[in-house]
């Protein structure tokens, strides 16, 4: 099967809130961000998005640290890679030391890996039942934190 060249273009918060609505498995849009990218296919064709942010632990914050806190694709061949190579070099050149990010257990954390990030708390977060943006009713806990010191 071909795949078509990937390009990284800057987004809106709101086009990237829209493509996650419309396609993240359980997290709905968020209300800020610091900066937001779309990775595109040879045809023009929108194949994902990744939207940064301050961290949501205060305790993180100490201002030289970025938090990717959605990516959202479709699924296609090296979107993931491409977005977040992508952030990493932004993240570098804007003087950040630390990029940070959380997923879920079952979700293994390949591109993170390929990424050079490393898995560095296993069972963080609490466990309460929230809603989600889109609605649907998710456990907030036991999230694994990975970190990329710059």
């Amino acid at each position: 099967m071909y795949y078509p060249r990937l390009s990284i273009l800057p987004t809106s918060l709101r086009r990237a809130n829209t493509y996650i609505k419309d396609n993240h498995r359980h997290h709905g849009a968020l209300n800020s961000c610091r900066f937001a990218l779309r990775v595109l296919d040879g045809r023009g064709k929108q194949r994902g998005v990744l939207v940064t942010r301050n961290p949501a632990s205060k305790s993180l914050d100490d201002q030289l640290t970025l938090e990717i806190s959605r990516i959202c694709t479709d699924g296609a061949k090296n979107a993931v890679t491409k977005l977040v190579g992508s952030t990493r070099r932004a993240a570098k050149a804007l003087g950040y030391k630390r990029i940070i990010t959380y997923t879920l257990p079952e979700e293994g954390g390949a591109s993170l890996r390929a990424a050079n990030f490393d898995l560095v708390d296993t069972a963080c977060g609490d466990t309460k039942l929230r809603h989600g943006g889109n609605g649907q009713r998710r456990q907030t806990g036991h999230l694994w934190r990975w970190e990329l010191a710059l």
